[in-house]
């Protein structure tokens, strides 16, 4: 996610990342790359994704390590 987010950002796009606060560690949560919102649960961050969202693309990847 944080290659696409860079990529998003790097063409002039905006990036919204939405995280559990029992999954943050700073190298995951990437607020420079723009608006971070930490939420306390997954179901809360389903539901925030999906009111911030137009749509949703799957695209496959796996950790940037």
């Amino acid at each position: 996610m944080g290659v696409a987010a860079r990529a998003a950002v790097a063409a002039g796009g905006e990036v919204l990342g939405i995280m559990p606060r029992h999954l943050m560690r700073p190298e995951h949560a990437a607020a420079d790359l723009g608006t971070l919102v930490v939420v306390e649960t997954l179901a809360e961050r389903k539901q925030k994704m999906a009111e911030a969202s137009d749509l949703f693309v799957a695209i496959p990847g796996g950790s940037e390590r």
